[in-house]
């Protein structure tokens, strides 16, 4: 498992326009029933809980927040 501690420095690098764009476009794919119909019957429904979901989704929101 990766930690934010070890993403996050790569995070920095670039365009910070584009990784927003990036980072909008993960949170709208955590979102998406496709995403979730998809992970589902590939790994089965238990295979990532809620909370995982939670924790990357407000990771990603702090990303966002940190590029404006």
């Amino acid at each position: 498992m990766l930690s934010s501690e070890h993403v996050t420095p790569h995070l920095t690098r670039g365009n910070p326009d584009a990784l927003r764009d990036s980072l909008d476009r993960a949170l709208d794919a955590l979102d998406s029933d496709e995403l979730r119909h998809g992970f589902r019957s590939d790994f089965g429904a238990s295979a990532v809980s809620s909370e995982t979901v939670d924790r990357l989704r407000g990771y990603l929101g702090e990303r966002i927040a940190a590029t404006e």
